[in-house]
């Protein structure tokens, strides 16, 4: 894995020119769904991926390789992430931009090898090397509140007479309890 460093001014002005494109649209975008992720395409090559346990990503397919920005909350929504981009593209994710050091933007580097550039702030290295991600925000609130959210919907379901809500609070519960797995469970 390398690690670049540009100016602020440099990461924005790539982040911002990548993204151009995405404001001018009113009309829906096409979707493609993965096994996890669902991808809708945004202009010409450039894809706005939703899921993982709450993770949203961009993928810009180029003319040689793949340009990832941000890579899931754990090593294994990013695997999953790649396995799911290959409905969009066969070529090799060559470059991610991380935006900043929550686990849930940066937790999935270490699934890239070093033919993979990783681009991110200075400050952002500095935070993923030297703090503590699973003590601070935005970690500490999931781990907090996914128990009582889980409680919460439990309970609501005991309760519930109505068919559809009560398929709804399922399918809710069962999101719940996957986002807590998937970001207490050791994995590599």
């Amino acid at each position: 894995m390398s690690l670049l460093f540009p100016s602020v001014s440099e990461l924005v002005g790539c982040l911002a020119a990548c993204l151009m494109g995405v404001a001018g649209f009113a009309q829906p975008f096409p979707v493609t769904q993965g096994k996890l992720y669902k991808f809708e395409r945004v202009a010409d090559g450039v894809y706005y991926a939703t899921g993982g346990g709450g993770s949203n990503n961009v993928v810009i397919v180029n003319d040689s390789d793949i340009l990832l920005v941000d890579d899931g909350t754990t090593p294994a929504s990013a695997r999953t992430l790649l396995k799911d981009i290959r409905l969009l593209s066969n070529k090799p994710v060559k470059t991610v931009v991380n935006t900043h050091f929550h686990y849930d933007h940066s937790d999935g580097n270490s699934v890239f090898g070093p033919d993979v550039q990783i681009i991110a702030h200075e400050y952002v290295r500095h935070a993923i090397l030297d703090f503590d991600v699973l003590n601070r925000e935005p970690y500490k609130a999931v781990v907090t509140s996914a128990p009582l959210r889980i409680a919460a919907l439990s309970n609501q379901l005991e309760t519930e007479k109505d068919p559809q809500k009560k398929s709804t609070l399922s399918k809710q519960l069962a999101v719940a309890k996957s986002r807590i797995a998937s970001v207490t469970t050791p994995q590599g």
